[in-house]
């Protein structure tokens, strides 16, 4: 792009009006891409980037924001910020508002209790534009797949965009305030001063956006689940469109070069959503790919909506008709109606896409979930966005600067002042609030042994309950636990964890280590008659079936390390924290040598499924984590006919996402992943290597053809999508105590 001198300010104030008031075709159909890109990748997955369409959405938005401050500084001196955030509350609230509603209504109707009260947290928190700290505080990942996401995730991104707003006009105010002081001896705002303010306020934002974006590299790295949702990371984005908006305003181009910024966009902007995955560090510095195709377009189209535009060539068929078919994309019918549609749609797809899910076949739900979110979101355009932004007595009134509302403009700042001060108090009773609901119940000593006679009694017992289970078309009348109240805190994990049975194996020392141990142990058996749980938070579910023992002699030491493997494998955590892998491998390394030191009769080790995901290996996983296991094996130092690697129980749909009051437990019945299939396989070969034994769990869970109900006996199996409930672990007590201490062929054997 070659610059050309600046236009005469009246010129350029004309010409970008229509640019920044969003009615440009391109900018349409740009919107339409956007908002389809997301869809596709939430609905269908696929393309695996689609998740750059929020990207393309916040350089839009900070390109057309901007552009509307900066005709109205220009045209009056001055930024009417309350009259700013009522257009603002226009056209975000009243269609974001129904969608909150019915999604909170609907999710009450369907859902059961506890999946109820958390969509109406995140209501709060959609509604209050914190959505996206309220994600971060809970742990959540953009790109998790196990069915657990909430209806509202997807309001981060609106969070993220008020957000800045409370920064943007206020920095704008400022620097206005200054250039009118400056020049105060001009009797008018006249042609020179906007030139004057604008590159006043230019390299401030320049240099915060540049910053914005060194955050998002570091945080990208540092802190990946923090970086995708927060702030900091983000503003980076939008302030790109800010500057884009600058640029635009006083430069043109040729038509040639218009056409071959739009066609390069757009070809980046495709490449980016085919090749982009999760797994890569994103926001920074991966969200340069459609944030840069975003500007190009943004450029390449400015020049086609002003009028003064080259014609096509006159020379050359094919470059004629090269250049008209890459100029027809984004203003094409089909992509500026969905641009028309594009906020609602996007907020209505999501959550459509989770009750589709709960309630329709896996082949139809998406298929389903378009045609009704396209419906839905025309007739919330229609009958809800537009009137509220184009009627009357929705508008503000057009009032004349004069001396009478001096006093209202005294101080301006303290709009998006006491805006600010609301969002940051309501983030910290949002983020605290679901804790005053429910707080995990730990065991506040061993249970007694007539507690696990209600367990199974053998593996013939369990696979008659798990058929029984799956020909059953209705919930129980009662459930242990209910169902309205089945949550993180029902796993067996947290029932030990306020014991010291799971701890973060980020910055642990040795002594740290010690004492948790120490903690987590129960009795006071020798060592002949000790058993040691090895691993992470899957090992820790299952601690409470073996501590009945504590009362027939037997000591029970556990050692669980958050997200931390009983394989030397080099993992990540879900939040891809940089430490995690170094830090882990160290904690594990202390606690097998704690272990070696105790000399117990039994060791357990146990790992999540998603230690296997996130192994960080060249080859084979397959391969790779059989031999991690065997390393561990091997690093113990015990005897391995002491030694048994317990299977993770199958990952499934948490009971929570599937179980609706008007569907049967079928809806809930899954079968294992091939990821699942492929970790049980390579622990079935690093035992035999090793010399030690694998207990395969899968018949506690499943049937023969590989069908898992959600529950058996009454019994809630898991708490999510991977952790067994505390009652469930309870019922399992006496196969797993025969499988550590005997290994039962009919219960342990690897065989199926």
């Amino acid at each position: 792009m070659t610059p050309i001198s600046p236009r005469p300010p009246q010129a350029a104030r004309a010409a970008t009006s229509s640019l920044a008031s969003g009615r440009r075709a391109d900018i349409e159909g740009l919107r339409g891409v956007a908002v389809g890109l997301v869809v596709a990748q939430h609905l269908f997955g696929w393309p695996s980037g689609g998740f750059i369409g929020v990207d393309v959405f916040f350089v839009v938005s900070g390109f057309l924001i901007t552009g509307l401050i900066a005709d109205e500084v220009e045209r009056t001196g001055r930024l009417d910020v309350a009259a700013f955030y009522r257009r603002r509350a226009r056209r975000i609230l009243p269609a974001a508002l129904v969608v909150l509603a019915v999604t909170v209504i609907a999710t009450a109707v369907l859902f059961f209790r506890a999946r109820a009260t958390a969509v109406a947290f995140d209501a709060i928190a959609a509604a209050t534009m914190v959505q996206n700290w309220h994600l971060i505080r809970t742990g959540t990942s953009y790109f998790a797949d196990d069915g657990s996401t909430s209806p509202l995730q997807h309001f981060w991104s609106l969070a993220v965009e008020e957000q800045f707003y409370l920064l943007w006009p206020a920095a704008v105010l400022v620097v206005v305030a200054l250039a009118r002081r400056r020049h105060a001896s001009a009797t008018n705002w006249d042609a020179a001063t906007p030139i004057r303010w604008s590159i006043g306020l230019v390299p401030l934002l320049a240099v915060a956006t540049s910053a914005s974006f060194v955050v998002a590299c570091w945080e990208s790295v540092a802190h990946a689940g923090w970086a995708y949702f927060s702030l900091e990371s983000r503003a980076w984005e939008l302030g790109v469109g800010c500057l884009a908006a600058f640029a635009g305003r006083r430069w043109r181009m040729g038509q040639a070069a218009s056409t071959m910024l739009i066609g390069a966009g757009l070809g980046v902007l495709a490449c980016g959503a085919i090749l982009l995955t999760g797994t890569m560090p994103f926001p920074g510095p991966w969200a340069l790919v459609p944030v840069c195709a975003t500007v190009a377009i943004l450029f390449g189209g400015r020049s086609m909506s002003t009028g003064d535009s080259e014609r096509l060539p006159s020379r050359g068929v094919h470059r004629a008709l090269a250049c008209k078919a890459i100029l027809g994309i984004l203003p094409s019918r089909p992509l500026r109606g969905l641009g028309r549609i594009s906020y609602s749609l996007y907020l209505w797809h999501l959550p459509l896409a989770v009750f589709a899910a709960a309630l329709l076949p896996a082949v139809a739900a998406p298929m389903v979930s378009v045609v009704v979110a396209v419906g839905l979101a025309a007739i919330s355009t229609r009958f809800i966005e537009e009137p509220f932004r184009r009627h009357r007595a929705f508008s503000e009134a057009r009032h004349r600067i004069g001396p009478r509302r001096r006093s209202v403009r005294a101080h301006p700042l303290v709009v998006p002042g006491t805006a600010a001060v609301l969002v940051v108090c309501l983030t910290g009773l949002q983020v605290r609030g679901p804790s005053w609901f429910a707080e995990p119940d730990a065991l506040a000593a061993p249970p007694a042994r007539q507690n696990s006679s209600a367990s199974f009694a053998s593996t013939t017992s369990i696979e008659q309950a798990i058929a029984d289970s799956l020909r059953s078309t209705h919930w129980p009348v009662s459930t242990d636990p209910a169902l309205d109240r089945v949550d993180a805190s029902a796993s067996a994990a947290a029932a030990v964890q306020a014991h010291g049975c799971l701890v973060d194996p980020v910055g642990l020392t040795a002594a740290e280590l010690r004492t948790a141990m120490a903690r987590c142990t129960f009795g006071r058996g020798p060592a002949d008659r000790t058993i040691a749980v090895v691993g992470d938070s899957i090992a820790a579910s299952w601690l409470p079936a073996l501590l009945p023992l504590a009362a027939l002699g037997w000591r029970v030491v556990g050692i669980g390390l958050e997200s931390c493997p009983a394989a030397e494998a080099p993992t990540a955590d879900r939040l891809r924290r940089p430490d995690f892998p170094s830090d882990c491998a160290e904690a594990m390394r202390r606690a097998l040598a704690l272990v070696h030191a105790l000399d117990p009769e039994r060791v357990v080790l146990s790992s999540a499924l998603g230690a296997y995901q996130r192994q960080r290996t060249s080859g084979d996983p397959e391969a790779a984590w059989a031999r991690s296991v065997v390393r561990a094996i091997d690093t113990l130092g015990l005897p391995p006919n002491r030694v048994a690697v317990f299977g993770s129980p199958p990952e499934t749909t948490p009971v929570t996402a599937c179980a609706t009051r008007v569907l049967g437990p079928g809806m809930c019945e899954r079968s294992p992943s091939a990821d699942w299939f492929a970790k049980r396989a390579a622990e079935q070969t690093a035992t035999q290597r090793a010399g030690a034994e694998f207990v395969d769990t899968s018949r506690w869970f499943c049937d023969a053809a590989w069908h898992c109900p959600a529950i058996v006996d009454d019994v809630v199996v898991k708490a999510d999508g991977g952790h067994l409930t505390n009652a469930y672990a309870m019922r399992l007590s006496n196969l797993v105590e025969r499988s550590v201490l005997g290994f039962d062929p009919d219960v342990g054997r690897s065989a199926r």
